[in-house]
């Protein structure tokens, strides 16, 4: 639905003002801009009221702050990566913080200790492009390569194919820098530290709370499944509370603050790659061996039935 003329106004307002005090990045006003960030690969859509592309951290940080003002109090956020995402995780009527736009640079590559920093809006195709070289890689691997931030992928907490080995995204995160709401930022791996101050040790202290006070209701209500995708992880939360924060963000979908810095952890490349296909009589018949071939150590499995093949053969033939 169109924006009231009073909503817009006051994102109209916010625009100028934040292009006042000093926000370096890219301020997009108008309808066209907005209706790109409308939808992702989801079924749905919301137009946001203002679309920013910060800069860098300290337009992020800037961003914040207002937005913790009473005159923008009731402002909404939320940032944006690739558009990847299938559940309309990244569209607001509000807005819209594009964080691939210009905050898209690799900070530092440490291959002695397989770690690298980069900004939230590397894709994760540049980043492995950028690691081959090297003989690593982020292991983390989703299908939308060219287009999936890495900013995103830590929201969502992605998986993808080759999780059954490597596991998510929050298994490789070694640190998130996050701006939260009112400006300040946090580190993961500072706020675990003792001594830590401000809402970084709040955070801390009640998620420590929360894992020694309902550690047996979690571990009742909150299933140990293989992909967990749903809601804040509670369950690693517990079982991992010195990674308690790390858990808390992979995940959280924007919805505690706007990553600004990622350290991952990297994979050497694998030697050797190997395929094997395996025929079934019936496509039932192919589901109920998955069973015996998930205990093996198998990075993915994939199963085709005979519709595709006739698809894909009926292609070929168009092509001719």
């Amino acid at each position: 639905m169109p924006s009231t003329p009073a909503s817009q106004h006051l994102y109209t307002e916010f625009a100028l003002a934040l292009g006042a005090n000093g926000f370096k990045g890219d301020i997009l006003a108008s309808i066209g801009q907005h209706l790109m960030y409308a939808t992702d690969n989801s079924l749905y859509q919301q137009d946001p009221k203002l679309v920013v592309q910060p800069l860098n951290a300290k337009d992020v940080v800037l961003l914040q702050q207002m937005l913790a003002e009473k005159d923008w109090s009731s402002i909404t956020l939320t940032p944006y990566g690739g558009g990847t995402g299938t559940n309309g995780q990244a569209l607001n009527d509000g807005v819209v913080v594009d964080c691939k736009r210009h905050m898209n640079h690799i900070e530092h590559i440490d291959p002695d200790k397989h770690q690298v920093r980069v900004e939230p809006g590397v894709t994760l195709g540049q980043l492995n492009a950028a690691l081959q070289p090297l003989g690593m890689f982020f292991a983390p691997e989703v299908s939308p390569a060219d287009r999936a931030t890495i900013g995103g992928m830590v929201a969502t907490d992605a998986s993808g194919k080759g999780s059954r080995v490597y596991g998510k995204t929050s298994a490789h995160l070694l640190d998130a820098e996050l701006v939260l709401p009112g400006g300040e930022v946090l580190h993961c791996t500072e706020a675990a530290a003792p001594g830590a101050q401000g809402k970084a040790a709040e955070l801390r202290q009640l998620l420590e709370e929360i894992a020694a006070e309902y550690r047996e209701e979690i571990n009742a209500c909150f299933p140990a499944l293989t992909r967990e995708a749903t809601g804040y992880n509670l369950r690693r939360i517990a079982e991992q509370p010195q990674r308690a924060l790390h858990y808390l963000v992979a995940g959280s979908e924007g919805t505690l603050g706007v990553f600004t810095s990622l350290t991952l952890k990297l994979t050497p490349l694998p030697q050797h790659r190997a395929m094997i296909v395996v025929g079934y009589r019936d496509f039932s018949q192919a589901l109920a061996a998955v069973q015996s071939l998930a205990h093996l150590p198998i990075l993915a499995i994939e199963t085709l039935d005979e519709n595709l093949f006739a698809l894909a053969r009926g292609e070929l033939d168009g092509a001719r």
